[in-house]
């Protein structure tokens, strides 16, 4: 009975006893190794209210050791998703017009590659986060007019396998979700 109760106590204390992780190790060296400039074009789908919504982007990042990478990003919907909106005409009455959604932000974010063999590349993106802007425009009198402008927080997860065809062009996916504030 003594025994199995100092293997228990032993297991609970185990989970607060510090430990050297080999992941921690690595990052670690990244982090104060070679530094170089990366970046990229992407295209991802996604869906605002059940419908497709196409978002591009383009990033700049710094990468640390080829294992970690920071980086800055611009993304913007460029599809025409619309919706009814409703204003009050130059005449003040009320009106109706279809109005296209308008969305942009800039978002940071995070990748760790865990996996590397050759020309693939397989990576986490714990976060990407990002901030900016959404409204509908609608034509009143061959003027653009922008209606329902809110601030917008994106924030995305995901995993992403890559694979580089010369030294500076590559090719990959990821699969991610992505919520919005």
């Amino acid at each position: 009975m003594r025994i199995a109760c100092v293997i228990v106590f032993l297991f609970c204390c185990s989970g607060i006893l510090p430990a050297q992780s080999a992941v921690h190790d690595s990052i670690h060296k990244s982090l104060r190794g070679r530094i170089s400039l990366g970046g990229g074009l992407d295209s991802r789908n996604s869906f605002i209210s059940n419908r497709r919504a196409h978002i591009w982007g383009i990033k700049l990042a710094a990468e640390f050791g080829d294992l970690i990478q920071l980086g800055i990003g611009y993304n913007r919907h460029d599809n025409n998703l619309t919706r009814t909106v409703y204003f009050t005409n130059s005449v003040g009455e009320s009106d109706s017009a279809n109005g296209e959604l308008r969305m942009d932000y800039v978002a940071w974010y995070a990748r760790y590659v865990f996996y590397r063999k050759g020309r693939w590349k397989f990576s986490v993106i714990p976060f990407q986060l990002g901030i900016g802007r959404s409204s509908y425009m609608h034509m009143e009198n061959q003027q653009k007019v922008f209606s329902d402008r809110k601030l917008i927080i994106v924030y995305e997860t995901g995993f992403s396998i890559s694979c580089r065809i010369w030294k500076w062009l590559g090719v990959g996916s990821d699969v991610g979700v992505r919520w919005m504030v």
